[in-house]
């Protein structure tokens, strides 16, 4: 069987990578974490760094995210959403333009040392580097 230091067998599936998709809002379930710990450490906001897709993919994430909002100001937090609306392309090209270095950021699923190159994530990922017209510097295992 094919095998990678590191990735566990439930992640392989005739001989490669299986892939898997997200749990929806899975990274909504940290923001009520989030919003008490800034509350603990004096914070007055939290910044949620979700782009468009993110919001097509879980058709009720604004609602879930308006929601969070409303229980961040009851505790006097304020809660941020500057890219909501903006593509992951768009986002791409506006880091990159602000000397943002993309091999420093991550998107895989699988969460390890280099991007499957299979998951939902690392096909968005290609995408957004395919349409913001610029080189993908990632490492993929495939």
């Amino acid at each position: 069987m094919f095998r990678i230091k590191g990735v566990s067998v439930p992640f392989i599936e005739k001989g490669w990578l299986r892939p898997h998709e997200p749990i929806t809002h899975r990274n909504l379930v940290i923001l009520p974490i989030a919003i008490a710990f800034a509350k603990e450490k004096g914070y007055g906001e939290v910044i949620i760094a979700s782009v468009k897709e993110d919001c097509e993919y879980e058709k009720d994430r604004i609602i879930v995210i308006s929601k969070l909002k409303e229980l961040g100001s009851m505790i006097g937090i304020k809660v941020s959403t500057p890219f909501a609306l903006m593509p992951k392309w768009m986002l791409l090209r506006l880091g990159t333009a602000s000397g943002l270095d993309p091999s420093d950021t991550y998107s895989c699923l699988l969460g390890h040392a280099y991007h499957c190159g299979q998951c939902s994530q690392c096909q968005r990922r290609k995408e957004a580097f395919k349409q913001a017209g610029l080189s993908d510097p990632t490492r993929y295992y495939s």
